[in-house]
């Protein structure tokens, strides 16, 4: 259910087309104090755009002469792999530019995907430092502010962030902002240093092999390795399964680790050569900046703090040398977006791409074309437009990137992101981070107006007549915690795996229900599932050279959020999205603006919800052996070929079955 807009300048629509082996000239960055930041390329241009699709590297854990020769051989095979052209999972992912350092036992690998630059790796002549980035900076001028070594020119995240490094050391993430992963090699302590961005838009892989360190930006890069261990994890297989409820650090593949949103990774070897174990901080947490204390403003002055956040947020996530698409499926939070960006930065090429499945997707989107009657739009009607090659494209996203969606949502946008990629879109705004945090939860703010024995706040944003709003406000006050919990269907739930899953998932929801404040509710769900969606989202974009971009997630308009007290969250008589409503109000059309809950209504057309989505797959499943101890083969068997009435309707059918299948596809891609 997805609608975006297409926008940018006309002169943007020119591909610009570089190859990795051609180098016509050297650029140096001369810096303050004299070092020189080199950065190998050609001709830069004037705005700074993210264009790196995928970093990658090893870091031997002995200098070569120190190796023996197995242990070099080793080595050796897996950078060599690493590096060659015909190395699919790097090869597939769309770059015109591929660039590599290789060191005394250490390898980076960078490729970019220029849109109206070559933005490359950068290395300082003086210290022999390496840095290589996947990365969207927000705070240039901050930046430049703080390092006093700052590179003259703009055009390259990693010299941005190799000369914070060299100012700040280890600490440097904490000044940095916006979407990243990096990379930096220092041979004069011979240290690796990694860092992930703060809400985790980009993912970043790591694996300890017995001679060699390893990571990247996609997890196939390390999975598809020869000579490296990559059985899989039989306990994140059933973490998936069981509603995807899954750790921050484990991946499908055993030995195969990710770092935490927020945290950065060094590994440092002893005088020998030998590895210590790799250090792992949290940097930043989310908590951080949820636990500061309201600021005192009338309720006037926090919508218009709130509204310049997030107009703010939208800006900086958009150029004007390429096409921008807003992601909008007509609901409040996408729709806030496309107006935001339309009113800052009006435009006559505003492409509209929707899916109207449902009816009461119909008068928000019309509404929508009657406010902005110059953009044009592409519209798919029916399931059947959007299905059509959902197998197709779950099989090339496996492929690409080592392991079944861990959002379905980043498969299910395959059809726009194709669209988009056409039309040479390279930038995707989405509304996604809106109902977890600036827009949702009208609940959480009653329970803690319960909690806090606020009545009379507590009664007027209650529904219904007088009598019902007192036994609901005495039901809150007096409430006991359900320990009903929906439970996945299909799956065998006496294996040990998943009862010790469904063990964890029902005390992480019993302490939720236990958390009296609004804000630290919204924080422990983030951190238990929010970032999967980031990073499915972020990987299914590059695969066809888009990057895609949240506002909602944005740190200044969440800590605004964060900041605002909880009665401008929630309206009298239950109107959730209270403060994000009031800002949009003279800006949305009154369908939008005044609609109060997520449901769409029904299908249009004659097929029902289960037909529509059994469309998407080719046939039934051969479950793969280490499925068959998790899965009731009998129960998914009948749902494929003759499903009962509760099978048909009910929704955890259809969404564990999803599940099976992806995860069933990537087992035979891998084993």
């Amino acid at each position: 259910m997805g609608l975006f807009i297409l926008w940018g300048s006309r002169q943007a629509k020119a591909k610009f087309c570089f190859h990795s082996d051609v180098y016509p000239q050297q650029y140096y960055y001369h810096l303050v104090c004299g070092i020189t930041l080199s950065c190998v390329g050609s001709k830069a241009f004037n705005v700074v755009v993210e264009s790196c699709q995928m970093i990658a590297g090893g870091f031997a854990y002995w200098h070569e002469e120190e190796m023996d020769c197995s242990e070099r051989a080793n080595v050796c095979r897996i950078f060599d792999q690493l590096r060659s052209k015909d190395f699919e999972p790097l090869a597939l992912i769309p770059h015109d530019v591929r660039q590599e350092y290789v060191g005394n036992g250490v390898q980076l690998i960078q490729q970019s995907l220029p849109y109206s630059e070559v933005v490359d790796f950068a290395r300082c002549n003086e210290t022999q430092q390496v840095c290589v980035s996947w990365s969207r900076l927000e705070n240039h001028r901050e930046l430049d502010l703080n390092s006093p070594i700052a590179p003259k020119s703009k055009h390259n995240n990693a010299a941005w962030i190799l000369s914070n490094y060299q100012q700040w050391s280890t600490e440097c993430p904490n000044f940095i902002e916006g979407d990243f992963v990096f990379a930096i090699h220092d041979p004069v302590s011979d240290h690796l240093f990694l860092a992930r961005d703060r809400m985790g838009v980009k993912p970043l892989y790591y694996s300890e092999d017995p001679s060699c360190f390893l990571f990247a930006s996609n997890l196939a890069a390390i999975a598809r390795l020869d000579d490296v261990d990559n059985s899989p994890s039989v306990s994140w297989i059933a973490q998936y399964l069981y509603r995807h409820f899954i750790g921050n650090t484990s991946t499908a593949f055993e030995n195969i680790k990710k770092l935490p949103a927020g945290h950065a990774l060094i590994l440092k070897k002893d005088k020998r050569g030998r590895p210590h174990e790799p250090k792992i901080w949290a940097y930043w947490t989310l908590a951080d900046i949820a636990s500061k204390p309201n600021e005192k403003r009338s309720s006037e002055e926090h919508v218009r703090r709130y509204k310049e956040c997030f107009d703010a947020a939208v800006l900086k996530r958009v150029s004007d040398k390429h096409l921008t698409g807003v992601e909008l499926s007509g609901g409040l939070d996408s729709s806030s977006i496309m107006s935001s960006l339309m009113k800052q930065i009006p435009s006559s090429d505003a492409h509209c791409f929707s899916r109207e499945f449902f009816t009461l997707e119909k008068k928000p989107l019309e509404a929508l074309r009657e406010l902005y009657p110059k953009s044009y739009h592409h519209i798919w009607r029916t399931p059947e437009e959007s299905n059509i090659n959902y197998h197709q494209n779950l099989e090339r996203y496996i492929k690409l990137f080592g392991l079944p969606d861990e959002h379905s949502l980043a498969i299910g946008c395959s059809d726009f992101l194709v669209t988009a990629n056409e039309c040479n879109v390279k930038t995707m705004l989405s509304g996604y981070g809106g109902d977890e945090f600036s827009s949702a939860f009208g609940h959480d703010v009653l329970v803690e107006l319960a909690d806090q024995r606020r009545f009379l706040s507590l009664f007027s944003r209650l529904n219904g007549p007088p009598t019902k709003r007192l036994k609901d406000a005495y039901r809150m006050f007096f409430r006991r915690h359900s320990k009903s919990m929906i439970r996945p269907k299909m799956l065998r739930l006496e294996h040990a795996e998943l009862q010790y899953i469904d063990q964890h998932r029902r005390l992480f929801y019993e302490n939720l229900a236990n958390e009296k404040s609004h804000n630290r509710r919204m924080v422990k769900r983030w951190q238990q599932s929010g970032v999967q969606r980031l990073e499915s989202h972020t990987l299914a974009g590059s695969g066809y050279g888009v990057s895609f971009n949240w506002p909602f997630l944005d740190e200044t308009l969440l800590s605004c959020f964060f900041c605002t007290p909880i009665e401008e969250r929630l309206g009298r008589g239950s109107n959730t999205r209270w403060l994000h409503r009031r800002a949009f109000r003279n800006s949305l059309p009154d369908v939008i603006v005044n609609k109060n809950d997520k449901d769409v209504g029904h299908l249009v057309g004659d097929s029902d919800s289960y037909d529509a989505f059994m469309q998407r797959f080719s046939n039934e499943m051969n479950l793969h052996p280490l499925l068959k101890s998790l899965v009731d083969e009998t129960v998914l068997s009948q749902f494929f070929s003759n499903p009962n009435q509760e099978q048909r309707e009910v929704f955890m059918y259809r969404y564990t079955y999803k599940s099976i299948y992806s995860i069933n596809l990537w087992l035979k891609e891998y084993f």
